[in-house]
């Protein structure tokens, strides 16, 4: 959604730069309200905390396999069966 927001702006003063040969004030303006906005949205999804529960250690060796934590967790016990798999 960020993305398109940038595309977005980008293309109409693209478009408006090749149709009429200038830049007119207000398009910057609002292009400039819309990018601020993306760049509002972008913060919020940075600040937003990751659950516990999704959290992992990364190794920083690259020969070490990606393992889905959260995954594992879910399947360690089987519900209502106290049944370890």
């Amino acid at each position: 959604m960020i993305a398109e927001k940038i595309e977005s702006v980008l293309k109409s003063w693209h478009q408006t730069m090749r149709e009429t040969g200038h830049f007119p004030f207000e398009l910057f303006q609002h292009g400039l309200a819309e990018l601020e906005d993306a760049a509002r949205m972008a913060r919020r999804l940075e600040a937003k905390p990751i659950p516990k529960r999704l959290r992992t250690i990364a190794s920083t060796d690259p020969r070490d396999k990606v393992v889905d934590l959260a995954a594992m967790r879910r399947r360690s016990k089987r519900p209502g069966t106290g049944v370890r798999t």
